[in-house]
């Protein structure tokens, strides 16, 4: 009679001791998963509606470009050249939901430097919710990374090098692209 009574008390032994195995395994799971979204959090860097922007600004240095929506259209202050509007709508779509890949830590002035940052490219958007600033440094040796900080957050991130060449003030991508001012629908004949 002993022997079933202990074989019992060893087996509620051993089934308390794989509850508490099986608890503790999951409660770091959810520990785990509680400090990946806290990461992810972190790394979103905007998020507003991409068609609410009214005036974005490029710069870098001394050359400055700021264009404002007025009737669906961007146009630039000081009128220069036309604007490519799609690449507005891009710059405001890419930005509305930026999310970094990776951070390298909190701002130090080597780091600025290290990254490019110390001189870099600015884009400032405005919209109903507020500003939005973004800092584009340098590409990452791999060519996968551009670096990047942003207001309001003391950190430098890395953001996907697709969307970071897009980022970087080019003229030649500001400017209307079109050699002849008419698309495809305004033309209803070519004569020889």
């Amino acid at each position: 009679m002993k022997k079933p009574i202990i074989a019992l008390i060893i087996l509620l032994i051993i089934a308390g001791g794989s509850v508490g195995a099986l608890m503790a395994v999951k409660n770091k799971q959810n520990k785990e998963k509680q400090h990946k979204a806290a990461d992810v959090a972190d790394n979103k860097l905007f998020s507003f509606d991409p068609y609410s922007v009214t005036k974005i600004v490029f710069s870098k240095g001394d050359e400055v470009y700021t264009a404002e929506k007025n009737d669906d259209l961007w146009k630039l202050d000081n009128e220069e050249f036309k604007l490519d509007q799609t690449y507005y709508q891009l710059i405001c779509s890419y930005l509305s939901d930026l999310t970094a890949d990776t951070k390298y830590g909190e701002v130090t002035d080597d780091k600025l430097k290290m990254y490019g940052l110390d001189a870099p490219d600015k884009i400032e958007v405005t919209e109903p919710s507020g500003n939005h600033t973004i800092y584009i440094g340098n590409e990452s040796p791999t060519g996968e990374y551009y670096y990047v900080t942003v207001d309001g957050k003391n950190i430098v991130y890395a953001i996907d090098a697709e969307r970071g060449s897009v980022l970087k003030l080019d003229r030649l991508l500001l400017k209307d692209k079109m050699i002849v001012p008419y698309s495809l629908y305004d033309i209803k004949e070519f004569t020889s």
